[in-house]
């Protein structure tokens, strides 16, 4: 392997070709969502969930009961509060 070349790189497009040919003529299925797992909105810049308010946000997943509870305080911005 080169300097700029990686695993990803080289190995990528040969697992591509092989996925190919060993998944043809087999039904295309979506994952299924665990049942206890649920996707909150997280505000980026504190880590809780988020609110309106927020602007920076994304969507994350967790096992049921592990998700932060406590909604976005927008007057800590700024600093990294407790996620529970």
């Amino acid at each position: 392997m080169g300097r700029t070349e990686t695993g990803g790189r080289a190995a990528g497009p040969i697992w591509t070709e092989f996925m190919k040919e060993a998944l043809a003529g087999l039904p295309f299925s979506d994952f299924k969502k665990p049942d206890n797992i649920v996707e909150v909105r997280i505000d980026a810049d504190s880590g809780y969930l988020a609110t309106e308010k927020c602007q920076n946000v994304f969507s994350e997943f967790y096992i049921e009961g592990t998700q932060p509870h406590k909604p976005c305080p927008l007057e800590t911005k700024g600093s990294i509060p407790e996620l529970l």
